[in-house]
């Protein structure tokens, strides 16, 4: 009976597309949810645990329209979105542990090579600014993903390890111009010290004065 309660809670949502609440439900196996869905609210109260539903003979969860999550949303495949995601912090997985073949990152020989650019996004006009997919490409391959449509994408986030080197690099390449620059200044002061000590010794003491003649 608990079984064919649940299953008959989630046929209603899949056909005729109403609300479902719930204090805890969930289940598994594959859901072809296109007839109403779409148009409908479902509402869950507590956990939900959905492993795939197949959309199109690939494995997925699609919502065209708008998603509130109250609380926290954890996935362990990917995300797509073709709109905007707005957060207060994003979080990325950086513990040393996870890593491993650590090795200094490039700086300037890739920032040299890439270009801050301005447009306008085809799709309604609106300004925008960044860099280019295939720009990228070519200097940080990883960086780069293709979709399924064939389109480019950056994850912006593996460009901060060549910013902080070039950043680095930069500073040395600062601290050492500092250094040469002293030295000059020393030289040119013992130069100008010396052209001193050079004339004083060369001019009588008193050259300065001149003997009345009668």
């Amino acid at each position: 009976m608990r079984f064919m309660s649940r299953f008959f809670s989630f046929f209603v949502v899949a056909c005729i597309g109403v609300a479902v609440t719930s204090s805890a439900w969930a289940s598994s196996g594959i859901y072809d949810t296109a007839q109403g869905v779409a148009e409908s609210q479902i509402r869950v109260e507590g956990h939900v645990a959905v492993d795939a539903v197949l959309v199109s003979g690939v494995a997925q969860v699609s919502i065209p329209g708008p998603l509130t999550i109250g609380q926290t949303l954890s996935t362990g495949g990917s995300a797509a979105f073709a709109g905007t995601v707005t957060a207060q912090a994003y979080y990325h997985s950086s513990d040393v542990r996870l890593k491993t073949d650590i090795r200094p990152a490039q700086g300037l020989a890739i920032i040299d090579k890439l270009n801050g650019v301005t447009f306008k996004w085809k799709k309604d006009g609106s300004p925008g600014a960044g860099i280019i997919a295939q720009d990228v490409a070519k200097v940080m391959p990883g960086a780069v993903k293709i979709g399924a449509n064939g389109y480019e994408a950056v994850e912006y986030d593996q460009l901060m390890a060549p910013m902080i080197q070039s950043i680095r690099e930069l500073q040395t390449q600062n601290e050492n111009l500092k250094a040469e620059l002293a030295k000059l200044e020393a030289r040119m002061d013992a130069i100008q010290t010396a052209h001193v000590q050079h004339v004083s010794a060369a001019v009588p003491a008193d050259a300065s004065v001149k003997t009345a003649q009668p």
